[in-house]
Parts: structure tokens; sequence; C-alpha cells
């Protein structure tokens, strides 16, 4: 089963403090109540990679009092964690132990601290009442001297202002670095257009030298011209010599003697009536 997300999530100043920081900032604030701390969490100035359950150790008088940080911000801390911490303060043989978290505790680990009776619970909203100076650093100048009693933690610096001058020589150094990195990259373009152009170049005479080669591959057609005059044959020259139609024109002589030369003597009297009859045909 998952965990629960918080009901109420913060974005503050403790939200944003890395985990092994609020270790550091609450040995501080346990020191100023009064307290000998031990930082045995992974946060700790010793290195541990494993705090077998327990960050800071807190002794005054016969009060010894074990320690787990939980710098939960998006999650419920469940009952599980508050039955480690009972098992823990056991074998330490402590008098009591404190659980806290920078989010919030889920109803049943509240309810397994009360039938605990030994384990007190301190969820985000107490833990900023604590330790909210100690956390915002610009509101108060009292906070780095406190810290500065816990070996191994160290605050975070104050951005610094970079002089004018600096600032104006970054800016020509990247003005100069953009103006390398266009004037790089139009060569490379001019370089690359060149190049295609010259292919181009290339394929267009490529082109031409191929198809001078298959024009002059192709045969050529050879014109004969005859030496002498072709003369027709005599069978066919005597035939357009003498064409076998007639014409329509008037006759120089009268057709009816080349007929009288083959057929029968014709009469006097159809003679006339031929000639009559051929007179009477219209000339065309």
């Amino acid at each position: 089963m998952g965990l629960k997300r918080i009901r109420k999530p913060s974005d503050d100043a403790l939200t944003r403090v890395r985990w092994d920081q609020l270790e550091s900032i609450l040995a501080v604030y346990y020191k100023n109540q009064g307290y000998q701390v031990e930082h045995v969490g992974t946060g700790g100035a010793s290195g541990q990679r494993y705090d077998g359950g327990i960050d800071l150790k807190l002794r005054k008088g016969d009060e010894y009092v074990v320690v787990q940080v939980k710098h939960w911000n998006t999650r419920q801390v469940p009952h599980n964690e508050v039955h480690q911490l009972l098992g823990v303060m056991t074998t330490q043989q402590a008098t009591r132990a404190i659980l806290l978290t920078s989010g919030e505790f889920t109803h049943a680990a509240k309810l397994a601290a009360n039938k605990a009776g030994q384990i007190e619970l301190v969820d985000g909203r107490a833990l900023r009442d604590m330790v909210g100076p100690l956390v915002d650093i610009e509101k108060t100048e009292v906070a780095p001297a406190k810290l500065s009693f816990v070996s191994g933690f160290r605050m975070p610096k104050k951005k610094e202002d970079v002089p004018l001058g600096i600032r104006l020589l970054l800016v020509a150094i990247s003005f100069l670095v953009m103006l390398w990195v266009i004037r790089t990259a139009i060569g490379n373009f001019n370089n690359e257009m060149h190049k295609f152009s010259q292919q181009s170049v290339a394929r267009a005479e490529a082109a031409a030298h191929k198809a001078q080669a298959a024009q002059a591959a192709r045969p050529s057609v050879v014109h004969v011209q005859a030496s002498k005059p072709v003369q027709p044959l005599p069978s066919v020259q005597a035939e357009v010599s003498q064409p076998k139609y007639e014409t329509w024109g008037a006759p120089s002589q009268p057709r009816v003697e080349e007929v009288s030369a083959v057929g029968p003597k014709e009469t006097a009297a159809e003679r006339k009536a031929r000639e009559a009859y051929l007179r009477a045909i219209p000339e065309v």
C-alpha cells in the first residue's frame, strides 16, 4: 500500500532545505535548549552511511532522548515509523523519543504514539515554529552564529555581486562566441551549396555527353541518286502513248464512215436520216 499524500503541501524555506541541513538545524535548536547533542545521523560529521533509526542523541542530566527526522514534504509519515522508533528507544534504553517531520503524520501514527506514551510527534507546523528563525537566514542575523556551533554544517553562501567590468567582459565573450558559431554555420551552408551546384553541373554535362553519344550511334540515311534516267518498258510506253479512252470532241469526219467501213453499206436515205440525227444532237 502506498504512502498517503499530505493534505496541505508547503512551499517555504524549510521545504527547500536539504535533509542533512535540517538535521543540523535541529541539532542547533536542541543545543540551544540545553541538551548535549550528538549528531549520529548520515548527515552528521561522522559521515555514517546508516543511522540505525537515530539522527540525534540528546542528553540533559538523567534524560536521554533519541530523535528521528523525516524530511517528507509530500507524503505522510505512517504508523510503521512510530513502531520502529519505539523499538530503537527500547534498545537504546532511552527515556523517551521524538519523531519529527516537515510534513504530516497519518491518523494511525498519531494513535500509535498516544498509545506508547513515550514518543513525541512533531509535524511540519510545529517544526516551523521551532526552527523557523534558524531556517530563514535572510530575516535574522542570529541563525548563522547559532549554526556555527554544529560541526560539519555549512550554510550556503550568498551570491556575491559580480563587478560591472567582469559582467561586461562575459557579455562580450558570449557575443563573440555567438558570432563565431553563426559564421561557422553560414560557412558550412555555403560549402554545401557550392558542392551541390558542382554536382548538378556534373550531372548535366554527363547527360549531354550521353545524348550526343546516342545520337552519333544512330544509322544515317543514305540517299541514292540514279546515274541514268529510268526508261519505262516498251509495252508501258505504248499504253501511255495510245490511251484506250475516247474524247468527246467534235469529229473531224463523220463517224459513219468508220462504221460503214466495217459494216454493210448504208443507203442514201439512211445516211440522210443519220446525218439529220447527228445534227440534232447538241455539241458538248
